[in-house]
């Protein structure tokens, strides 16, 4: 793996984390909010920081299983039948 792509799953990842912390916030605001509306809010919000993360994780799957598919093509390309 290159160093350029090493370091943006890395920043991927990281961001994906930053997302979970993000809808974690939010539901702890909920939880500690006494108008149901503001709490309903927060929820959503948590809820859409929690979409965001794992749209990111997914992002960075995919990114490692097409690797893992070039690679494997590559080797397989390179060993003698």
């Amino acid at each position: 793996m290159s160093d350029n792509r090493a370091r943006q799953e890395r920043r991927d990842w990281t961001q994906a984390r930053r997302y979970w912390n993000r809808a974690t916030e939010f539901l702890e605001l909920a939880s500690s909010a006494s108008d149901p509306n503001v709490q309903d809010r927060y929820v959503t919000i948590a809820q859409h920081y929690g979409t965001l993360a794992e749209a990111e994780e997914r992002g960075t799957g995919q990114r490692g299983t097409e690797r893992r598919s070039q690679r494997e093509a590559n080797i397989g390309a390179s060993t003698p039948l």
